[in-house]
């Protein structure tokens, strides 16, 4: 269940996100919610919050406050939580977002299953750590596109893999979008997990 502290500091993260700048929260929350905030906010944030809870549990609040950044700009604030085109948007990128999903863990499995049939079970850390010369062999067979970048990342999040400088110069697109993607393997955890358990 969220509460409306909550609710706040995510959309303050998406607004200092827009903006590009750090942000500061309120040291006593309560006074900042009863006395600073205009009744017109503080009353958005509580339905906002109660709507959070209920009908619109499903949403990534994340996602929402940075589509409805990106549609108003500095002009979204608490009110505007409401806009039907704030919510039709969001929609749309999410039913967009699932279907990227969905391609990226069938590229995910078809990479594994690369390794397995390649390699057999129980021996990813073996495969992972396989030169050839200077040359990683996971590396190489993700250049070929045998394994995707998804995997790339998984393997070197897991220590599977040990970049050494050689191959940061081969992949500088992983080095460069490491972060995204690993937030990417975040939101597919309990799939690449049962992957992980059938490759060893």
């Amino acid at each position: 269940m969220y509460d409306e502290q909550y609710v706040y500091v995510v959309f303050r993260r998406a607004q200092a996100n827009f903006h590009n700048r750090p942000y500061r929260l309120p040291k006593d929350w309560n006074k900042h919610f009863n006395e600073r905030m205009s009744k017109k906010n503080r009353d958005a944030l509580i339905l906002a919050t109660k709507y959070f809870n209920t009908k619109w549990r499903n949403i990534d609040l994340d996602r929402f406050f940075a589509t409805g950044f990106d549609l108003f700009g500095k002009g979204f604030t608490y009110v505007r939580f409401f806009d039907p085109k704030v919510m039709a948007l969001y929609m749309e990128r999410d039913k967009m977002h699932k279907r990227n999903l969905d391609l990226q863990k069938a590229s995910f499995v078809k990479s594994a299953k690369f390794v397995k049939e390649k390699w057999g079970s129980g021996r990813l850390k073996h495969y992972a750590r396989t030169r050839i010369g200077y040359e990683s062999v996971a590396i190489r067979d993700y250049i070929k596109g045998d394994i995707d970048q998804f995997f790339l990342a998984w393997l070197i999040r897991e220590k599977y893999l040990i970049l050494e400088d050689v191959d940061r110069v081969q992949i500088p697109y992983i080095v460069e979008k490491y972060r995204e993607y690993l937030s990417k393997l975040d939101e597919m955890k309990d799939f690449v997990d049962k992957v992980k358990e059938k490759l060893l």
